[in-house]
Formats: structure tokens, C-alpha cells, sequence
């Protein structure tokens, strides 16, 4: 059915504009409420200064999609306060706090990463330390040649013999190592030791920081079997206790033992084989290391706090520094660059209640 169109309106009869049927139509090019469309400024998008992508919109600035929380708006703008109070301080801040972060993270134990204190690996038949200082030396009548390392290397591994007779002497023939530790924390010490099949199965470690009295730290026993226990490199890992912390220097031995509880027999480390003085063990990759204490790491984050806050004192007596860019500052700046008032529109004119800005109507 054909529409017929509006009558025209008596004299004196009031027509009202806000009536959609009432409304002139607007000719192609314009927008309704605004000035006709205009290029807009858009900062660089490498500038990282502040307003950094606000003149991207023409109209209410909006936070970026996916954001987590809810924008309060600013009682001046009708801009998102939390948004706008990044643009100077989001890409200032992240220097700083990527360092504290990980001083805080150190304190987890197992992000308490270790430092070396000494190292041996005998490479080139050598017994001088590759890494720090401190002397390798034997005890209880062993003798010592240098083999083949763990990993092939020649003359590089410490090759020991001449323990005592099956009966005698236990805990006292070996090697012993003497590391000046200075003072630091808790001290953990790795090493590997290769088992001949007719060696003592039993190794003690023992410590002393006097060279006198001597502690057990860990003891080690190969379980003899008919196969893989002998002529066989093992990884061993010992953390010395609490009170060997602070000394100005250490005394570790390993030395042979006895092989079974109330046995006083050494005991062959395969299965079939007897024991024999002349068996032998091996070293290779002795090291030392310590373990900064709890205490130490937070005095690391009491110096990480304090730089800063002389990091962001100094940032805010920097003219133009974004770290002294207060939220309103920012803010000004992102419509300037977008050519908008206050108000958020073009020319100076300022939005009325209810008004839509911008070219995209969509709220």
C-alpha cells in the first residue's frame, strides 16, 4: 500500500523537533550534533608519552578491551580515572619494579640461587682448584694417580688407592678438602666418586672448621649387586649443616668406613668381589658452594626499596618526567593531541547531558 505524506501543519500549529518525523534531513557529510568530519591527530605510536593512544577515538575515551576492572569516571571529564592516571605512570613504573619483583621472588626457596665457592676437576692431572681457592690433599696413607674423568677426560679424575686392611681403621683414610669460605652462609658440597668393584661400598663425609673435632655430615653406601655397582661413577650431593655457616674455613672429609651396622668388616662394593685395600675410588667435580641466608636476601630488598624511592624522587623533579605527570595532566594532554575541550568535543563547545560524541554513536 502507498504511503501518503504528513500533512503540512496548520498556521500557528507548534511542530517539535525532537520528534524523528519532525527532523530536517541532514545533507551527505554531516553528523548530527557535531562539526562536519575533520581529520584527527594521531600521536605516534611509538611516542609512549603521556595520552598515548588517546587521540585515537574521537569522543569518550574508553579503557582498552578486556580490562578487569570497572573505570570510575572522573567527575570532570567523564573519562575513566584509572585509565587516564596510567598514561603517565604505566610504562615509568614498570623499570623499577621488574628488579624488586625478582628480589622478592628470591626469598622462595627455591629461587635461592647457590654461589661458588670452589671448584675441582682435576683436569690435566691437576689438584690446583679450577674455580676459587683451597687445597685437595690425602690422609691415612692413601696414595692417589690421576684416570680418566667422569666424562671421559683424560687425567681428570683423582684416582685413590692404599686404604687400610679389612678391619682397621675406619673413618680415616680418604681425601680431605680445606676451603676458605669467608664467612658466608650454609655451605652444600657436590662431587662425584667412581666405586672399583673391590673398594670399601661406605664413604663418610665428615666436616670440622678446626681441623680437630670432626662431624659427621652424610654417609653413603653402594648396595652390592652382581652388576652396575662397581667400576661405577656416582653423583653425590651433601648440605653441611647450620653451624658450619659462618667459619673462616672449612675441613671436609670423605673417607672409607665400615659397611654394615655393627659389622666391623669393609664391604666390596660389587657383589662376588672382596674387599682389598688396593680397590680404588675416584673423584671428579668437587665443589663447594654457598647459600645466601633468608637474612641476606631481605637486606637485598631493604637496598632494592630504598633506590626505589630515590628512583622516583628523582623522576618527579624532572620537568615534563612522566613519573611527576599528575592523572588531570595526562589527561590534558590525550585531548590536545585529539583536538578536544574539556568537554570532550571539537572548537570548544561542550557536551550537553545525554549528548553522544564522536563519530562512532555506539556507547
Amino acid at each position: 500500500m502507498m504511503r501518503l505524506p504528513s500533512p503540512a501543519p496548520a498556521p500557528g500549529t507548534f511542530r517539535d523537533p525532537r520528534q524523528p518525523h519532525n527532523r530536517p534531513k541532514e545533507a551527505p557529510g554531516t553528523h548530527r550534533n557535531s562539526e562536519p568530519a575533520r581529520p584527527i591527530p594521531v600521536p605516534d605510536g611509538n611516542s609512549g608519552g603521556p595520552g598515548h593512544g588517546a587521540a585515537r577515538l574521537r569522543g569518550p575515551i574508553r579503557p582498552p578491551s578486556g580490562s578487569r576492572s570497572t573505570p570510575k569516571e572522573s567527575p570532570d571529564s567523564g573519562l575513566p580515572t584509572r585509565w587516564v592516571s596510567g598514561f603517565g605512570l604505566r610504562q615509568s613504573l614498570a623499570g623499577p619494579l621488574v628488579p624488586l619483583l625478582l628480589l622478592s621472588l628470591a626469598g622462595l626457596p627455591e629461587a635461592r640461587a647457590q654461589i661458588l665457592i670452589t671448584r675441582w676437576d682435576f683436569n690435566g692431572g691437576s689438584l690446583t682448584p679450577a674455580s676459587g681457592s683451597g687445597e685437595a690433599r690425602l690422609i691415612g696413607g692413601t696414595s692417589a694417580t690421576f684416570a680418566a674423568g667422569r666424562d671421559g677426560e683424560p687425567s681428570g679424575g683423582w684416582n685413590l688407592k692404599g686404604f687400610p686392611s679389612q678391619g682397621s681403621a675406619p673413618g680415616t683414610a680418604g681425601v680431605e678438602f680445606v676451603v676458605p669460605t669467608g664467612g658466608v652462609g650454609p655451605v652444600s658440597m657436590t662431587f662425584q666418586i667412581r666405586h672399583s668393584n673391590t673398594s670399601a661400598n661406605t664413604e663418610r663425609v665428615l666436616w670440622s672448621s678446626d681441623g680437630v673435632g670432626f662431624t659427621e655430615a652424610a654417609r653413603f653406601t653402594v648396595v652390592p649387586a652382581a652388576s652396575g655397582t662397581g667400576e661405577t661413577w656416582y653423583d653425590r650431593t651433601v648440605v653441611l649443616p647450620p653451624e658450619s655457616a659462618h667459619p673462616a674455613q672449612l675441613l671436609v672429609r670423605v673417607v672409607t668406613d665400615f659397611g654394615l651396622p655393627g659389622d666391623s668388616r669393609y664391604v666390596a662394593s660389587r657383589l662376588g668381589s672382596t674387599y682389598s685395600p688396593s680397590g680404588t675410588w675416584r673423584f671428579d667435580n668437587v665443589s663447594f658452594s654457598a647459600v645466601p641466608e633468608p637474612e641476606e636476601y631481605a637486606a637485598l630488598g631493604a637496598l632494592g626499596l630504598v633506590g626505589f624511592a630515590a628512583w622516583r624522587r628523582h623522576q618527579a623533579g624532572r620537568p615534563g618526567s612522566r613519573a611527576a605527570t599528575s592523572p588531570e595532566e595526562g589527561l590534558g594532554r590525550s585531548q590536545r593531541l585529539a583536538g578536544l575541550d574539556e568537554g570532550g568535543l571539537p572548537g570548544g563547545r561542550r557536551s550537553q547531558p545525554g549528548e553522544r560524541v564522536g563519530r562512532n554513536d555506539n556507547p
